[in-house]
């Protein structure tokens, strides 16, 4: 299997169950680095599908990646700016991560309705380099 993505920061939203969790995965396949994500660190065993948000972090990690685990809003622009440094913390910690990589590219979310926090809607999205 090639790794397109190889050096690259992924951010997949709603990641901690669900088809979010199955995007990130195929991305750290593909050796992108992924920031998992969740409304608490606790949602994913709400719905029966890992203990906790860590739990999600480590089968990332065991494809031969780093990742980081994120929780919040993401319609909290407080809680977005939050959950970017921590994200971008992992840069630092992602040795195979070529220095000219500082933006976290590609994003890929899934966005939640806003009665519910299961994923309705998927996109990848592009993000500036500035």
């Amino acid at each position: 299997m090639t790794r397109e993505l190889e050096g690259k920061i992924a951010f997949v939203t709603g990641s901690g169950r669900g088809l979010g969790s199955v995007m990130a995965r195929r991305l750290a396949e593909q050796g992108a680095h992924v920031a998992v994500h969740d409304l608490t660190w606790e949602s994913p065993a709400r719905f029966g599908e890992f203990a906790d948000l860590g739990e999600v972090r480590q089968h990332i990690e065991a494809l031969g990646v780093k990742s980081v685990a994120v929780t919040g809003n993401i319609g909290d622009r407080e809680a977005v700016g939050r959950m970017k440094a921590e994200i971008e913390s992992m840069r630092s910690r992602a040795s195979s991560a070529p220095s000219s990589s500082s933006s976290i590219a590609p994003a890929v979310t899934s966005v939640p309705r806003a009665t519910s926090p299961s994923p309705t809607t998927c996109w990848a999205s592009p993000t500036r380099t500035s």
